[in-house]
């Protein structure tokens, strides 16, 4: 289903968040619900979120290299950015 901008803001405003998709593990969720927190003093920064994705891969077996060289190209882009926020 699609949904318009407009409804989702509301949403989100309205503290909606998606269901996290069945069987990811709880540590993932915890880091998830952090992130999407209606109260932006209570989120973690970027660095904490980088940080825990990548203590987090190291101690899953996931079977493949995928995953790690996602984190790796999300953290690099992290490290490298000048994220501009609004203060509005």
């Amino acid at each position: 289903m699609v949904y318009s901008e407009e409804w989702l803001k509301n949403t989100i405003h309205k503290g909606g968040r998606e269901i996290p998709v069945e069987g990811t593990l709880d540590p993932y969720i915890q880091l998830y619900k952090r992130c999407w927190n209606y109260d932006h003093n209570q989120r973690p920064e970027l660095e904490e979120i980088q940080e825990s994705l990548l203590n987090l891969s190291g101690k899953e077996n996931f079977g493949t290299s995928k995953f790690d060289e996602f984190i790796l190209d999300i953290t690099s882009k992290i490290s490298n950015s000048n994220i501009q926020l609004s203060t509005n």
